[in-house]
C-alpha cells in the first residue's frame, strides 16, 4: 500500500487538504497528516491519522522547556494538541540553532519570529520514520516548505497545493522542481507562477478543494427558496453585496446604501449581507432593503443572486467559483485588498456607480474549471505514484 504524507497547518489550508486526503484514503492509500497547529482538530475530526512535532521530541524534556520559554502569552486553542505548540517551538528553534548558530538563531528569531523557522532536520526524522511514497503539502513556509525540500533531496514526488494567489511564497514556488506539480486555483494564478519562472508543465489548474462544498448543494433548489424568501422572481436582477469589518466606517451600511440607490436606477435589486463581525446598522439602509444576515444561508445567497460585489471578502471568490459575475469595489479599507483581479477572477470598479457600469458591459469576468477540485488533485497524485 502506497503511503502519502500530507503536511498542513490549520484554517483554510487544512480545509484544502482534508477532502483530498479522505478521497485518497477511500481509494486505498495510507494517508498520514502532519497536522500543524490548529490543523490537528479538524483533521482528527475528519477521521484521518495525524502526527505532530510532539511525536518527535524523543523524550527530551529540554525541548518542551524551550517551547515554554518561547510560547509567551499565547493562549491555548481547542484545535491544537496540548503539547504541540511547545514541541513545535522547541524543535523548530533547535533546528534554527543548528542552521545559524546560537547567536544567529537568536537574532533571526528576534527579527522574524516563527517566520525564521525551516525545520528540515525534523522533517528528515518524519521521513525516516514514515518512509512516505509521496508528499502532499500546502504553499506555506516552515514545515510545509521543509517537507517539500526534503522530498526533493530524497527523490520522493511531491504535490504542492496553493490556496489562493501566492504572495511571498512565490519566492520558493517559482523554483523549478519545488514539488513535481503545483496545483493552483485559476489560470491567473498559474500565469503568475510562470511569469516568475516556474515551468508551465509543472503547474496545473485544479481549483481549491476547500470550496468543493459549493458543488454539493442543490443550486437550483437553493436559488428558488432564497429568491422566494426575499420576494424576487426569476426575472429580477439581484446583486449580492458581501460586506466586511472595517475600522473606520459602517461599511455595510454606507456602501450598501449607495449600491441600493445606484442599483435601483440601473435595474438591479441589491441585497446586503453584513459580515458577522462588522459594525452594521440596518436602520441606516434605505427603507425595505433586503438584508441577508447570519441566519440566512450563504449557499442560498450565492445560488440566488445573479452577481456579487465585494471589497475583499472571500464570498466574492465563492461566487466566482459558482460562475457568478463578481466585481471588486476598489475602495480603501482596513483589510488588505484581495488580489482577485490578478488571479483572473472578476472585474474591478473604482466607484459604486462603476460597479453597475461593469455589470452592464460585455467584459469577461473570468472562469474556473467547472466542478469540484478534489478529484483533479487526486489524479495529479496518482499520476506521480504510477510505477513507484
Amino acid at each position: 500500500m502506497k503511503k502519502i504524507l500530507a503536511v498542513t497547518y490549520g484554517a483554510g489550508h487544512a480545509n484544502m487538504v482534508i477532502p483530498v486526503a479522505l478521497r485518497l484514503q477511500e481509494l486505498g492509500y495510507e494517508v498520514v497528516v502532519l497536522a500543524l497547529t490548529t490543523a490537528w482538530g479538524p483533521v482528527s475530526r475528519a477521521g484521518l491519522q495525524t502526527i505532530g512535532f510532539r511525536d518527535f521530541v524523543q523524550g527530551d524534556a529540554s525541548i518542551l522547556d524551550l517551547g515554554r520559554e518561547l510560547v509567551g502569552t499565547v493562549e491555548a486553542h481547542s484545535d491544537v494538541h496540548p503539547e504541540e505548540t511547545l514541541a513545535y517551538l522547541g524543535l523548530s528553534y533547535k533546528c534554527l540553532e543548528a542552521q545559524l548558530g546560537v547567536e544567529g538563531a537568536r537574532e533571526a528569531y528576534e527579527q522574524k519570529g516563527r517566520q525564521a523557522f525551516l525545520p528540515v532536520e525534523i522533517l528528515n526524522r518524519v521521513f525516516d520514520e514514515l518512509q512516505p511514497d509521496l508528499i502532499l503539502a500546502t504553499n506555506s513556509p516552515r514545515a510545509e516548505r521543509a517537507a517539500v525540500l526534503v522530498a526533493k533531496e530524497r527523490h520522493i514526488p511531491a504535490v504542492v497545493v496553493v490556496d489562493l494567489m501566492p504572495q511571498s511564497e512565490v519566492e520558493w514556488l517559482r523554483d523549478p522542481g519545488y514539488g513535481n506539480v503545483v496545483c493552483v486555483l485559476s489560470e491567473g494564478v498559474k500565469q503568475r507562477l510562470i511569469d516568475a519562472g516556474r515551468p508551465e508543465s509543472e503547474v496545473v489548474v485544479t481549483g481549491n478543494a476547500a470550496f468543493d462544498e459549493l458543488f454539493l448543494m442543490d443550486e437550483k433548489a437553493e436559488r428558488a427558496a432564497w429568491r422566494r424568501k426575499f420576494g424576487f422572481s426569476e426575472e429580477d436582477r439581484v446583486l449580492l453585496f458581501a460586506s466586511q469589518p472595517d475600522r473606520y466606517q459602517y461599511l455595510g451600511t454606507t456602501i450598501g446604501t449607495q449600491l441600493v440607490e445606484f442599483g435601483k436606477a440601473c435595474g438591479w435589486n441589491v441585497v446586503v449581507r453584513p459580515h458577522p463581525n462588522e459594525q452594521f446598522d440596518p436602520g441606516g439602509l434605505p427603507c425595505g432593503t433586503p438584508v441577508s444576515d447570519r441566519d440566512d444561508s450563504l449557499w442560498g445567497a450565492l445560488a440566488g443572486c445573479d452577481a456579487c460585489v465585494v471589497v475583499s471578502s472571500s464570498v466574492g471568490l465563492q461566487a466566482a467559483i459558482l460562475g457568478k459575475p463578481m466585481v471588486t469595489l476598489d475602495i480603501p479599507v482596513f483589510a488588505d485588498p484581495a488580489p482577485f483581479a490578478t488571479m483572473g477572477i472578476g472585474r474591478v470598479a473604482q466607484t459604486v456607480k462603476g460597479v453597475f457600469d461593469v455589470l452592464g458591459s460585455e467584459l469577461d469576468f473570468g472562469s474556473f474549471e467547472s466542478g469540484p477540485a478534489t478529484m483533479r488533485v487526486v489524479r495529479v497524485v496518482e499520476s506521480l505514484l504510477e510505477g513507484r
